[in-house]
């Protein structure tokens, strides 16, 4: 599993960066160029398609410690020669380290 920090996002402009906080998603705002890609939802079909799509995926959750290193071992798991990250410590490290970033705008 690779990690990388929030500030190094940006180091992958052409990323696929996706949040999988289900329920929590809206709870604490969000990373403005992620999509939001719910844990359970990962292997949908449409999903699937959004991922094939790009050579290098990152990951993360609030706390990427469950969901985002999952949500990365799948992914690898199904496609073995892209890119995949988890982002350190997911949402909560994101807020503080990029906050410019970040949006609290709602989604339904």
């Amino acid at each position: 599993m690779q990690y990388i920090d929030p500030e190094d996002i940006a180091k992958y402009p052409q990323a696929l960066v996706i949040d999988v906080r289900d329920s929590d998603y809206n709870v604490d705002g969000h990373l403005k160029r992620s999509i939001n890609i719910p844990i359970a939802r990962l292997r949908d079909h449409e999903n699937l398609m959004k991922i094939e799509q790009f050579n290098t995926i990152i990951c993360f959750c609030q706390m990427s410690k469950q969901r985002g290193p999952y949500a990365a071992q799948l992914i690898k798991s199904l496609y073995p020669k892209k890119e995949v990250y988890v982002v350190s410590y997911g949402y909560t490290n994101i807020k503080q380290s990029i906050p410019d970033e970040c949006s609290e705008e709602k989604f339904e």
